[in-house]
């Protein structure tokens, strides 16, 4: 019940930042196996404690989180519409 809620915002998470640097003008790596293995940790941390908490609390707070990053990623995501041709209309610097 907890893992596909934080595999929701991993995927989220991974939208704001598909990939880091160590250093400015380095290699970049992608952030997935990292969030995979938080995912991975997080669940079995879930799994293991979850007598001690309230599961109430700990969905309701997941539940929310994901919706928050679902709702800030999601205007970040632009389709453009074709023109009258159906060819994609260029996307300039000034827009």
């Amino acid at each position: 019940m907890y893992a596909p809620l934080l595999a929701l915002i991993a995927i989220s998470v991974g939208a704001w930042f598909p990939q880091v640097s160590l250093r400015a003008g380095q290699r970049h790596f992608p952030t997935w196996p990292i969030l995979a293995g938080l995912v991975v940790f997080g669940s079995y941390l879930l799994y293991r404690y979850k007598w001690s908490m309230n599961s109430m609390e700990v969905l309701t707070v997941l539940i929310l989180f994901s919706a928050y990053l679902f709702y800030r990623t999601e205007p970040r995501r632009k389709i453009s519409s074709g023109g009258e041709s159906g060819q994609p209309h260029p996307v300039h610097p000034s827009a």
